[in-house]
């Protein structure tokens, strides 16, 4: 027959090391705060885990801010090719939802914006494309083009006219060259002066009409510009993510953010916050001691 004391020593060692091991655990984060006694500070309190809060939370800070959410750590995350798969999904599905919209383009954007806000993007978009257009007409080579297609037809209606008859069309065909660089020369310094008048009405006009088509009217039919928009946003995204993301991680400060939130958190919810985390590593070091105390148990029966 076994001795009881070969059965119960293994027991009582385990049920020791459960209970030292579980109150280590709730000594961590108890008591909350500090207990005295006569005015005196009873060791062991507060727990570890509340009088350490101010470095622990210093130390989450800079461990995540430098090894977790540093700038190659969101830079590659960002600008992975499934970041970017989901950016271009997000505009299918807006292109989608945009096709079968009826709504005129300024009411949809009246959603989004103030009418204060509608006005002077109208009038931003007519005057940027008006000095768009204005350059445009006065750097294209117009008013050479069309000196020469004046100068030609006046010298072909005098070459079939009076001039025709004395022959002296080789005369004529002198004088081209200089009267189309003169004609152009004007036409250009007209178009100078009166090309920003002339097209901003123009302009004005084009946007009101942009304005009150309706936004699916605007997607459809126009597979080229929807996929040129596309690939311009994942771009644009690209961009703002290389160039901005240093200054955003600066303006964000991450390691000073975590630790103002831990420190801002009352104990009792820092405590629950990391049972859920970390429910069954601190229950496995619980029923850890207890099997280490029935070892010991066990080890101690042998030797006596």
């Amino acid at each position: 027959m076994i001795p009881l004391n070969y059965i119960f020593t293994p027991l009582i060692a385990a049920g020791i090391g459960y209970v030292t091991n579980d109150i280590a655990i709730r000594m961590l984060f108890r008591p909350h705060k500090a207990k005295h006694i006569f005015g005196r500070r009873v060791w062991f309190t507060p727990g570890v885990i509340p009088k350490e809060k101010g470095r622990i939370a210093a130390s989450i800070g800079e461990a995540i801010s430098a090894n977790l959410m540093n700038h190659d750590v969101m830079k590659e995350t960002l600008l992975s090719d499934e970041m970017l798969q989901k950016v271009g999904i997000a505009f299918d599905e807006l292109v989608a939802k945009l096709t079968d919209d009826r709504e005129p383009l300024r009411e949809y954007l009246s959603h989004y914006m103030a009418e204060e806000e509608l006005v002077t993007l109208e009038k931003s978009a007519t005057q940027e494309l008006s000095i768009m257009v204005a350059d445009k007409l006065v750097n294209s080579g117009l008013g050479k083009q069309i000196a020469h297609i004046a100068v030609e037809h006046a010298l072909d209606k005098m070459q079939h006219g009076v001039a025709g008859l004395f022959r002296v069309d080789k005369v004529l065909s002198l004088v081209q060259g200089p009267t189309e660089s003169h004609l152009a020369k004007n036409i250009d310094e007209m178009l100078e002066q009166k090309a920003p008048e002339m097209t901003v009405k123009l302009v004005a006009e084009g946007v009101a009409q942009v304005m009150e088509m309706p936004v699916q009217d605007l997607i459809k039919d126009r597979p080229e510009q929807v996929a040129s928009t596309r690939r311009a946003i994942i771009q644009l995204y690209q961009s703002v993510i290389e160039e901005q993301l240093p200054k955003m991680l600066e303006a964000l400060d991450i390691s000073q953010i975590i630790e103002r939130r831990i420190n801002e958190m009352d104990m009792m919810e820092a405590e629950q916050l990391i049972h859920d985390i970390a429910k069954k590593e601190l229950k496995a070091i619980v029923w850890f001691g207890a099997l280490l105390g029935f070892l010991i148990g066990c080890l101690n029966c042998f030797l006596l």
